[in-house]
């Protein structure tokens, strides 16, 4: 069973990031979905799982952004994949602390979108 946290404060891109998981076959059936609409949701939620196998991170979020909430999702969850995925922000140096898979931008095309998501399924 593969645990798949998301957190945006758009519930239609969580939706629309889980369908893409769907599409490259991990669903309801052999895959657990978390989904958080901020950072704060997922950090305090996070400290009841024992692990999980990827996280699709926003990183323009009120409160606790996308960055603050990967240093400290990282201290608990040193092996997670993480891919982080934004419409405005592009990448700092300072992301790259957290080891992130991969930084998607959410104005990809459907087809690059599913294409990046593949090689994250694959991963």
């Amino acid at each position: 069973m593969f645990e798949i946290a998301i957190c945006d404060d758009d519930r239609e891109f969580i939706d629309y990031i889980k369908s893409v998981f769907n599409y490259w076959g991990m669903n309801d059936s052999n895959s657990k979905f978390y989904e958080y609409s901020s950072g704060e949701k997922l950090l305090s939620d996070i400290e009841k799982k024992s692990a999980l196998d990827v996280l699709v991170l926003d990183i323009q979020m009120g409160g606790i952004d996308g960055n603050e909430a990967a240093v400290r999702f990282r201290k608990n969850f040193p092996n997670t994949t993480l891919v982080f995925c934004s419409g405005i922000f592009q990448p700092t140096p300072e992301m790259f602390k957290v080891y992130p898979y991969r930084f998607i931008l959410k104005q990809l095309s459907d087809e690059k979108i599913k294409a990046e998501f593949e090689e994250v399924v694959n991963y």
